[in-house]
């Protein structure tokens, strides 16, 4: 294989994850839209209007896994944590959110300094951006982990960690620290499932479908 296939595989590849990434966006919007905006169907909304119901259920269905595949891009692609990234995402959600209160201010809302100024400062909300702010801070040992640790003391990791977390996240009200996957703890078990298939390349994840 030439210089040239290779780097012509390498773009189609990369254009791939490209366009995994919009349609996950879309799938992010589409989940906020969805059970956030209009609530949960009630088993009223179920009978009253199945078509309607079993959509929005299935929509939520497909979109709900967005953040997972999202942070597991950024798995397999490694993170290399430089004060550089941290403050460029810093100031992507900074931008984010006074984008949203100069609009919200140009609309007429009322804006109470004290409490809208707490999600900006991350106080408030915003179960995303500190746990992926965590997992940058953590980005550098879990790579460590990856490329010193044998093949097989990763693999037992991983099916440990799913299987407790699985088992117990889903069982047991004690566990409430994984919080249906909505925590640090989940990100990182995803970032080193994503790492370990990149660098291990198990059979299974050899297999080109596009």
């Amino acid at each position: 294989m030439g210089i040239t296939e290779n780097l012509f595989n390498i773009k189609k590849r990369q254009s791939n994850f490209e366009l995994l990434r919009i349609l996950l966006m879309f799938f992010v919007l589409i989940e906020h839209a969805d059970f956030h905006v209009l609530g949960i169907p009630t088993k009223e909304d179920v009978l009253g209007a199945p078509e309607s119901a079993i959509t929005r259920i299935f929509f939520e269905f497909m979109s709900v896994g967005a953040v997972n595949c999202f942070i597991m891009i950024s798995g397999w692609f490694g993170i290399n944590m430089k004060f550089r990234s941290f403050s460029k995402f810093l100031y992507q959600i900074f931008f984010f959110f006074i984008t949203i209160y100069v609009f919200l201010i140009i609309l007429g809302e009322e804006f109470n300094i004290r409490e809208d100024i707490k999600p900006l400062l991350l106080f408030k909300g915003g179960w995303f951006v500190k746990s992926y702010l965590i997992l940058l801070c953590l980005s550098p040992a879990l790579n460590y982990f990856i490329e010193h640790a044998p093949r097989n003391k990763q693999k037992h990791v991983l099916i440990s960690f799913f299987f407790f977390q699985t088992i117990y996240g889903w069982l047991s009200p004690d566990t409430g620290f994984f919080n249906e996957g909505y925590t640090p703890i989940s990100f990182v078990g995803l970032y080193l499932l994503a790492r370990y298939l990149r660098t291990s390349r198990p059979a299974f994840s050899r297999y080109d479908l596009w």
